[in-house]
């Protein structure tokens, strides 16, 4: 059986609402747990040496959401500080 890292966390179909977002509970921690199991040692490094660029890629992606989210308030800042020095 083939899943996917999503977020850091396995999920044993593409359906990324399989897993909880922050983490793992019941009936889906066995599941998983049960599948790595099945893993060679091979599978099981190759999967984990995937894991640092995945986290790497997330990483940047919310480092552009919170500088695109904040850009515009330092902007609203900046033009406030204009407008004030002008009086």
């Amino acid at each position: 059986m083939e899943g996917v890292f999503t977020a850091g966390f396995f999920c044993s179909s593409k359906n990324q609402q399989d897993v909880p977002h922050r983490g793992f509970s019941g009936k889906k921690k066995v599941a998983n747990l049960l599948l790595l199991r099945n893993w060679t040692v091979e599978e099981l490094q190759r999967r984990l040496g995937a894991l640092d660029p995945m986290m790497e890629q997330e990483i940047e992606e919310v480092r552009q959401r919170y500088q695109s989210k904040r850009q515009p308030i330092l902007d609203a800042i900046e033009a406030k500080k204009r407008r004030q020095q002008n009086f």
